[in-house]
């Protein structure tokens, strides 16, 4: 059994994903399919899995247990896990802050000796970068559950400006300006049929464009997700609302059972003060509305104006009238 939890940047996968991860019968991967991992599978991609799609997918699947990269396995906080007994996790986790402390200069991969008789672990893993090839993912392992995570559109594009401004991302090329992305996209049937080219989203303003990317990815992921047994979308602001049975929710969907660690993680997560960019600690129920402080009047009828009536949209018509 695997879990795949996908989403765009900023919509809340980093926290979702660690409430799976504090489950103590899962191995958690963090965004693997970074960079060129899938090169050979466009992550626009239709969803009908040919035969090199299928292998080059269950290739990848197949190898994420092994996976040592300390930017994949050594994502913070850690759990205590039942596959890692004793030594084995205290192993882990020193081989994890020995990599932190050292900012990756060691030149040993992470430690995480996967072993002993508790069963072999459930795999999680966290992407943003295969929302536009969740549905032919889903379809390449039906053993493979897959939950799509959708936010606000005000609050994703609210905090990429914020991520922007503030330097938090490698890429000097602003989101709005990423020509190659929106080119794919505008090959997708979703930009065909609201009649979307690269000439007309380039007319347009930098809001206007990240509404679009925004409506595009999860309209495509919602399309090809939609009628499949093993996936379901989840509302992010639904989460910070009633996380608890929200979490459970999600977490008998990946076919497990509830654990205690997983609601003490809950407790800690969301009630904290912090706002560092990229904590998993912080008020959860401010964060719902936080984009209404941070976006003007007139950016946020932008973005109204663009998704209102698409099928992610529709999910979020009620909350741009208050």
């Amino acid at each position: 059994m695997s879990v795949l939890l996908v989403g765009l940047p900023r919509s809340g996968t980093t926290w979702v994903g660690k409430i799976l991860d504090s489950h103590p019968d899962t191995l958690y991967r963090h965004e693997p399919d970074r960079g060129r991992a899938l090169r050979d599978v466009p992550i626009h991609a239709p969803p009908e899995p040919t035969p090199a799609y299928r292998d080059r997918i269950q290739g990848f699947l197949h190898g994420l247990p092994d996976s040592r990269d300390p930017r994949v396995c050594g994502k913070l906080p850690l759990f205590p896990k039942r596959y890692l007994p004793g030594w084995r996790f205290a192993v882990f986790r020193s081989s994890v802050y020995l990599d932190k402390a050292t900012r990756g200069r060691l030149p040993w991969p992470v430690v995480q000796p996967v072993g002993g008789a508790n069963g072999a672990p459930v795999m999680v893993w966290k992407s943003i970068e295969s929302t536009g090839r969740a549905g032919l993912i889903a379809r390449c392992d039906t053993r493979l559950r897959v939950i799509h995570l959708l936010r606000h559109p005000c609050g994703q594009i609210a905090s990429v400006l914020r991520g922007e401004a503030t330097g938090q991302f490698s890429d000097d090329c602003p989101s709005s300006q990423d020509w190659d992305l929106f080119a794919m996209l505008c090959e997708t049937p979703q930009a065909q049929r609201h009649g979307l080219t690269l000439e007309r989203l380039q007319s347009m303003d930098a809001i206007s464009r990240l509404a679009w990317r925004w409506v595009l990815f999860n309209e495509k992921a919602m399309d090809e997700l939609n009628g499949l047994d093993n996936a379901c979308t989840v509302r992010y602001e639904d989460i910070c609302l009633d996380p608890l049975p929200e979490a459970r929710r999600m977490i008998e969907f990946a076919g497990m059972d509830w654990e205690p660690a997983i609601e003490a993680f809950l407790g800690s997560s969301v009630s904290a003060d912090g706002d560092a960019y990229y904590s998993v600690y912080r008020d959860a129920a401010r964060e719902v509305d936080r984009w209404r402080e941070r976006l003007e009047a007139g950016q946020i009828e932008r973005i109204r104006q663009v998704v209102e009536h698409t099928g992610p949209g529709a999910l979020y018509r009620e909350s741009f009238h208050g």
